[in-house]
């Protein structure tokens, strides 16, 4: 499988969610679709792209970032999002054409 070299800003999971998507046709799968996992879910799928997943920095377990992976059959079609903590601004996601009810927060800015 070919490695990818990004600029700095998209060695993310966001980023490299693009790339899976643009190798394998869809975007990573890793339970019941508009259902949040833990992003350590992702870590097989996704480590031919990036090395390591994020943790929150605090080291609290209950800040756990999730992923959520939309219908792509839908309408509208969703793609995915992943949920983040940050200590300035607090809870927000951030991904592709990501459903508004996921996690009832705003998009991270």
């Amino acid at each position: 499988m070919a490695q990818y070299s990004l600029p700095a800003g998209c060695n993310t999971p966001t980023g490299r969610c693009w790339i899976y998507y643009d190798t394998n046709g869809d975007y990573p799968s890793i339970g019941v679709i508009n259902i949040g996992y833990d992003i350590a879910g992702l870590s097989g799928l996704l480590a031919p792209y990036l090395s390591s997943l994020p943790q929150d920095p605090s080291g609290n377990s209950w800040h756990t970032y999730q992923y959520v992976r939309g219908s792509t059959s839908g309408s509208p079609p969703y793609g995915y999002g992943i949920y983040v903590r940050y200590e300035s601004t607090g809870y927000c996601r951030t991904g592709i054409n990501m459903n508004p009810a996921w996690w009832g927060v705003g998009e991270c800015q």
